[in-house]
C-alpha cells in the first residue's frame, strides 16, 4: 500500500515535524520528493 503526503499542505511547521516522528517511530518508511517551488515575481 502507498500513502502520498503533501508536506506542502502542512502548513504548521510543528505538525509536520510531528508526522515526521511518528513515521519514524512506527518504523514507517517514506521519502520525499523533490517539486519545483513557484516563485511570484
Amino acid at each position: 500500500m502507498e500513502l502520498i503526503i503533501d508536506f506542502d499542505n502542512i502548513k504548521d511547521p510543528s505538525k509536520r515535524e510531528w508526522l515526521i516522528r511518528t513515521l519514524k517511530l512506527m518504523g514507517i518508511g517514506f521519502h520525499t520528493k523533490e517539486k519545483p517551488q513557484k516563485c511570484k515575481i
